[in-house]
C-alpha cells in the first residue's frame, strides 16, 4: 500500500476535522451524520480522483500556477468524491468550500502574521500582505498589473490557471467553482486584516477580461498612496 505523502496526510487531517458529524443531508437531517468510515471512503476516492486528474492536466510552468491548479484539483475531487457518496449536490458545495477555507486559512498564517507584525495600519498591513501574495502564488501565472483605485490595494490578474482548469472540466465544475472558490476572497479580506473589505467588480470566470482584484482597508489618503506605491515595487505594472 502506498504511504500518503505530507500533503496528503495533512488534507486529511483537515478533512477529518471538518466533516466528521457534520450532517449527510441539510434538507433531511434523518439521513444522519458523517461517520469515519465515510470519510475514509470519500477519502479514498478523492486521492484516486486527484491522481487521475493530476496526470490529465498540463502541467502549469509557473511554481504559483502549479501549487494554485493542485489545490484546485484537489477541491474537484473532494467534490466529485462527496457526490459519489450520496451526498445532495448543495451540501457537497458547502463541504467541500468550508475544507478548502480552513486550508486557505492555514496557508496564509505567515503572510498575515508579517503583515500585521509590520504594518502600521490596516491598509499598509493589506499591501505587504498583497505583495507577497503578487510576488508567489500569483505572480507571472496570473499576469498581474497594478491599478489604481482610491483607497485600495488593487491589481487585475489576467489570468487564472484555477479558472482555466475548472472551464475545461465541464459546467458542474464550472458551477462548483464560482460557489466556492469565487467566495473565498471576500472573507479572506475580513481574516487578513482589521476592517478588510474585498470587492471584485469584474471576473474571468463570469466573462470578463480580467479578474480586478480590490483589497480596501480604512486608512488616510496619504497612506492609501503610500500602499500604491509599495504595491508597485513588486513590479507587477504601471503605477
Amino acid at each position: 500500500m502506498r504511504l500518503m505523502t505530507p500533503r496528503e496526510w495533512w488534507r486529511a487531517r483537515l478533512l477529518r476535522r471538518m466533516l466528521r458529524d457534520r450532517l449527510r443531508s441539510r434538507r433531511d437531517p434523518a439521513r444522519g451524520r458523517i461517520t469515519s468510515a465515510d470519510l475514509a471512503a470519500v477519502l479514498a476516492a478523492a486521492r484516486r480522483e486527484t491522481a487521475r486528474l493530476t496526470e490529465a492536466v498540463p502541467r502549469e510552468r509557473d511554481a504559483g500556477a502549479r501549487v494554485m491548479v493542485a489545490s484546485g484539483i484537489a477541491s474537484l475531487a473532494l467534490y466529485r468524491a462527496l457526490l459519489r457518496s450520496g451526498i445532495e449536490k448543495q451540501d457537497a458545495i458547502e463541504l467541500s468550500s468550508d475544507v478548502m477555507y480552513a486550508a486557505y486559512r492555514q496557508q496564509l498564517w505567515l503572510v498575515r502574521l508579517v503583515g500585521r507584525a509590520f504594518g502600521r495600519n490596516s491598509l499598509r498591513q493589506m499591501e505587504l500582505i498583497q505583495r507577497m501574495l503578487v510576488w508567489f502564488p500569483l505572480g507571472r501565472g496570473y499576469q498581474p498589473e497594478l491599478v489604481h483605485v482610491a483607497g485600495a490595494v488593487a491589481y487585475d490578474l489576467h489570468r487564472c490557471p484555477v479558472y482555466e482548469f475548472f472551464s475545461g472540466q465541464g459546467e458542474e465544475a464550472l458551477e462548483f467553482f464560482r460557489a466556492s472558490w469565487c467566495t473565498f476572497d471576500a472573507a479572506l479580506a475580513e481574516h487578513l486584516v482589521d476592517g478588510g473589505r474585498y470587492e471584485r467588480p469584474v471576473t474571468l470566470s463570469a466573462g470578463g477580461a480580467v479578474c480586478a482584484m480590490r483589497w480596501f482597508a480604512p486608512a488616510s489618503p496619504g497612506e492609501a498612496a503610500r500602499a500604491r506605491r509599495g504595491l508597485a515595487r513588486t513590479g507587477v505594472g504601471p503605477t
